[in-house]
């Protein structure tokens, strides 16, 4: 009894060739860009849905809230409640810029104020609880506080307006506001514009991030969730999706959406469809080796797979290397599942088949 793999033997030994001929180079680029542009919809898609269920859970929103809370107290921070179209917390020099029209009178930071509606008193206000939160010792090292207060007290000295500083040092050694300056529109401006806003927002925003533990360690959550769950999860579904998922439906030639498009298909060394575990093995080689490994070393195994396929000698990507797999146009010839299958597809021929591989030119 024949092998009934060997269809070669035919009864006749008559052949019915089947040409397989490489796609050209520049569907090949389109198919994989479609590809690629499928993923990246993809991606973009779960990573929306998987960041909205984290922003869900209770431990998210507990430390969310948490974070807020800290942020109230420190001063430096404005509740939404207080802006007309806020819905987070809004630091402080945004609220005064959007908010409140006016700069008003210079303010001493030890100054009691009562009316602060003006920019100048709102930050003086903010500053004031700010370093009375940083002074608490349970909230901030005292080493770190210190030193923002000396900043502070240079950050102050150091400005001047025609020569004439902001602030000067009484008899005391006290830091206080230069009172031939108070009359002065201009100053009021540059008051704020040129001490205020830059301490606070290079200086004493930073210095709640940097230096006080419990809000770095809440302001690292949402970090740590984005690079180690919601990135993670979206692209590796995203991965799945386009380039396992549709090669299990379209079996013949293990096209992805893209490949199909441009009639691309697979064969393995016997010159048929690759089998599910080959196949497998391929997307393994192409999912840890290329859409993993390139996050991490700037898309040189893209480089190196693209450079494969474009220059090596057999035109195969790596994976394709690695298994000894090709890619073939299906637009003019079919893929079979098997040997049986071609053969009993061309029983009516009388002929067997001879699998041949031919070079486009």
């Amino acid at each position: 009894m024949k092998d009934p793999y060997q269809v070669k033997e035919h009864q006749n030994n008559e052949v019915l060739r089947v040409e397989y001929t490489r796609p050209k180079f520049w569907h090949r680029c389109m198919a994989n860009f479609t590809d690629f542009a499928i993923m990246l919809a993809t991606f973009l898609g779960l990573f929306i849905g998987v960041r909205a269920i984290v922003q869900n859970t209770p431990s998210y929103k507990a430390s969310l809230s948490r974070m807020s809370e800290i942020q109230i107290q420190s001063g430096l921070y404005v509740s939404s409640e207080e802006g007309q179209t806020a819905t987070k917390n809004m630091d402080l020099i945004y609220y005064c810029d959007t908010y409140l029209g006016s700069y008003g009178k210079y303010y001493d930071i030890n100054e009691e104020i009562t009316d602060p509606k003006t920019k100048n008193a709102y930050v003086i206000l903010g500053l004031q609880k700010f370093f009375t939160y940083c002074s608490d010792e349970n909230n901030c090292p005292n080493e770190r506080y210190v030193e923002l207060l000396t900043y502070f007290d240079e950050a102050r000295l150091t400005p001047t307006l025609n020569d004439i500083h902001y602030y000067i040092k009484d008899a005391d050694d006290k830091i206080i506001p230069n009172e031939t300056l108070a009359d002065n529109a201009t100053y009021s401006d540059e008051y704020y514009t040129y001490v205020f806003k830059p301490f606070i927002e290079k200086k004493a925003l930073p210095f709640l991030s940097a230096n006080v533990p419990e809000y770095r360690t809440l302001s690292k959550v949402d970090y740590n969730y984005l690079l180690f769950l919601e990135l993670p999860v979206a692209y590796a579904v995203a991965g799945i999706l386009t380039y396992l998922v549709p090669p299990l439906f379209f079996r013949r030639g293990r096209k992805t959406l893209g490949k199909a498009l441009y009639h691309i298909g697979l064969i393995d060394g016997r010159v048929l469809s690759p089998t599910f575990p080959r196949f497998l093995a391929r997307f393994a080689i192409f999912f840890f080796g290329e859409l993993i490994l390139s996050l991490f070393s700037f898309g040189i195994p893209y480089i190196i797979s693209f450079s494969l396929m474009a220059f090596s000698k057999k035109k195969q990507g790596f994976p394709d290397y690695m298994l000894g797999l090709y890619e073939i146009d299906t637009s003019k010839a079919n893929i079979y599942m098997d040997y049986v299958e071609a053969q009993l597809k061309n029983e009516l021929h009388g002929k067997a088949i001879d699998f041949k591989m031919k070079e486009r030119l």
